[in-house]
């Protein structure tokens, strides 16, 4: 009869329930493949990054996860090379600015928890910069319908574009000016658009209409 060892006993409780590996070698993270699961039944598998929190220089560990093995690693790669080279810099970033790059991380993971498409932290940053300092400055929509108007003029005037081409932006500049004119365009969402053309096959007659399906198209 074989009998069990502390040292056995120990040694055994520190072996991973699940496929484990270290990734990047040397790097102290660790990803985990996770079976899925929903009402008791298992679904395919998911795969959990751990990166250890004297990596993070933090008390806690921090934990991610993804659908894929190739998407677990490549995350890995990227925290262990943006760790590496920026680490030592977070506690050059003022106290408050921290607790805002915390909130600004927890919306970011409650998005990607909750909505199935993941997005980066760090594109997230690089779009709000796009969408709040974009190219040519904030510009509300009735200076862009002006600016594209004016220009068109001047292609029509040079002769290379007809009068019923600019007659028919200017028609249709106004009324997109008359229900956004004051926004910034960058704020104009692809929903809201949607809705705005919807309510115009609906509810042309305001237009002169009702609008036909190739109005709305144009």
């Amino acid at each position: 009869m074989q009998v069990s060892t502390p040292a056995k006993e120990k040694a055994s409780k520190r072996q991973p329930k699940f496929p484990t590996w270290e990734h990047p070698k040397g790097s102290g993270i660790r990803i985990s493949e996770i079976p899925n699961r929903s009402g008791g039944q298992a679904y395919g598998v998911s795969y959990q990054i751990r990166i250890p929190a004297e990596l993070l220089a933090r008390p806690t560990p921090e934990k991610l996860q993804r659908s894929t093995k190739r998407a677990a690693e490549r995350l890995a790669e990227d925290r262990f090379l943006a760790l590496r080279k920026h680490g030592t810099e977070f506690a050059k970033i003022p106290a408050e600015a921290q607790k805002k790059a915390a909130v600004a991380w927890s919306i970011v993971e409650e998005h990607n928890r909750t909505a199935g498409v993941p997005v980066d932290f760090l594109e997230c940053v690089k779009a709000g910069l796009r969408a709040l300092c974009p190219t040519g400055g904030r510009k509300t929509v009735s200076e862009v319908v002006a600016e594209l108007a004016a220009s068109k003029q001047d292609r029509q005037e040079a002769g290379t574009l007809d009068q019923s081409t600019l007659h028919d932006f200017k028609v249709r500049g106004a009324k997109f000016e008359a229900a956004f004119g004051e926004r910034p365009i960058g704020e104009v969402t692809h929903a809201e658009i949607s809705d705005w053309l919807k309510k115009l096959r609906k509810n042309g007659a305001q237009f002169g209409g009702p609008l036909s399906a190739r109005s709305v198209r144009n």
